[in-house]
């Protein structure tokens, strides 16, 4: 799915999850809290020790201000494109 082997697509939604907060003002913290998580859920998806799933997807989605969950695989997609072309730049 993902144009880089390197990354995974539950490191590629954490990666997405940073940006986009960041985008919008948050912190992984208020993320979390608006999606509704637990800490260690949260924490434990985000660090990939658990991967995220369609729901969690949807979840954070919106609470990063996404319509939904295919808004945050377009900029999951994104930014592992852009790391895989960082990577291979230097």
């Amino acid at each position: 799915m993902l144009n880089d082997p390197n990354i995974t697509l539950d490191e590629a939604i954490s990666l997405a999850v940073k940006i986009q907060a960041a985008r919008i003002g948050s912190t992984l913290k208020q993320v979390r809290e608006r999606a509704g998580y637990a800490p260690t859920t949260f924490q434990d998806r985000y660090k990939g020790r658990r991967p995220w799933n369609t729901n969690d997807v949807d979840r954070l989605a919106k609470a990063l201000g996404l319509p939904d969950g295919f808004a945050l695989y377009a900029v999951a997609r994104g930014e592992a494109y852009h790391t895989e072309r960082s990577e291979t730049a230097c």
